[in-house]
């Protein structure tokens, strides 16, 4: 999901107040990952309100925020009934979300 809010934050450079259709601008590995969605959990990206079901997805300022590493989140979000009841974990930076596997430095270069 870090990946996907990262690539999200360099398409939206050019247009920060637009939004993205996801399904015919995406790169593969966040095409697969269908992990948009889930980002809104934790208010990193909304949905265009007249495509509820479209793929249309703009990144807010906290997604901004955290994909720059500028602030850190809670590590879970909590839910039932497909409702959101709180957070949970630790904070933690995009960095740490990337995990070991990811160099987050060599992917805000390439942005």
């Amino acid at each position: 999901m870090a990946r996907t809010l990262i690539w999200m934050l360099g398409v939206s450079r050019s247009d920060p107040h637009g939004f993205i259709d996801i399904p015919k601008t995406a790169p593969k590995y966040v095409l697969r990952s269908n992990e948009v969605g889930k980002l809104a959990w934790w208010n990193l990206v909304e949905r265009h309100p007249d495509k509820q079901h479209g793929g249309l997805w703009r990144m807010t300022q906290l997604g901004a925020d955290f994909a720059m590493g500028s602030t850190a989140l809670p590590a879970r979000v909590v839910l039932y009934n497909n409702q959101c009841e709180g957070f949970e974990g630790d904070q933690i930076t995009v960095s740490e979300a990337l995990g070991s596997k990811f160099d987050y430095e060599e992917l805000m270069r390439v942005r």
